[in-house]
């Protein structure tokens, strides 16, 4: 196997999150295209989550372990009821134990993204029913509240990425990058490694994990529903 030298996405996200906005947007857009090539061969991955992703000291972003991952046969063969994957980052229909499709590794990849975005995970529960429950409901925080930094293109980007219904998604990665291409200049595409690299070079592991918070009461006021 190869061995990368960088971290993963887990350690950026808790020692250096809110990102950037063209930061987490490269970020994406580099996972997007492994999806891209993943999903032309029959592949869904399953379990796109920030552990799985890693961020070498070149700019690469690299994406690992395809442990449960299915061809499309193999997915449509998936017995209903059955979850497989890891729940703060599961598609609603993955939640429910449903069929999956390249919309679904979509879906995490927009988790991905709002985690980068806002530094904590969209769908939050006191234990992993609440989380799939606010899932299955699609009942989330407009990243914008929380960050209101998020230039108006991007947000919609992670709204739409994370609809409840997969046929109002971005229904393959081509498309979703096209349109994160559209929101990241082309001078910081041109410089996608460099800006990457001096990411990780400047992350400070001493900064205490966690360090965006959010208070559980926003769930009272005005939600975001797909």
């Amino acid at each position: 196997m190869e061995y990368v030298d960088g971290e993963d996405l887990r350690t950026i996200i808790d020692h250096a999150s809110p990102l950037p906005a063209h930061t987490a947007s490269l970020i994406a857009l580099g996972i997007a295209r492994g999806l891209e090539y993943t999903h032309s061969q029959g592949i869904i991955h399953r379990d796109i989550k920030p552990s799985n992703i890693l961020i070498s000291r070149q700019g690469d972003v690299k994406l690992i372990d395809f442990g449960i991952a299915k061809d499309d046969v193999s997915a449509k063969l998936t017995l209903t009821g059955m979850i497989v994957g890891t729940p703060a980052y599961m598609a609603p229909e993955q939640a429910n134990g449903d069929p999956l499709s390249v919309q679904s590794d979509l879906f995490s990849l927009g988790i991905l993204l709002y985690e980068m975005l806002t530094g904590v995970k969209p769908f939050l529960g006191e234990n992993n029913t609440e989380i799939l429950a606010r899932i299955v409901r699609n009942k989330y925080v407009s990243p914008e509240r929380i960050n209101p930094g998020i230039p108006v293109a991007l947000r919609r980007i992670v709204k739409k990425i994370l609809r409840k219904d997969p046929l109002r998604r971005y229904q393959n990665s081509t498309e979703l990058i096209y349109d994160l291409e559209k929101v990241i200049p082309w001078q910081l595409r041109s410089r996608k490694k460099q800006i990457i690299a001096r990411m990780l070079s400047h992350l400070n592991k001493d900064r205490p994990i966690s360090a965006t918070t959010i208070d559980m009461n926003v769930y009272t006021g005005p939600q975001t529903w797909a």
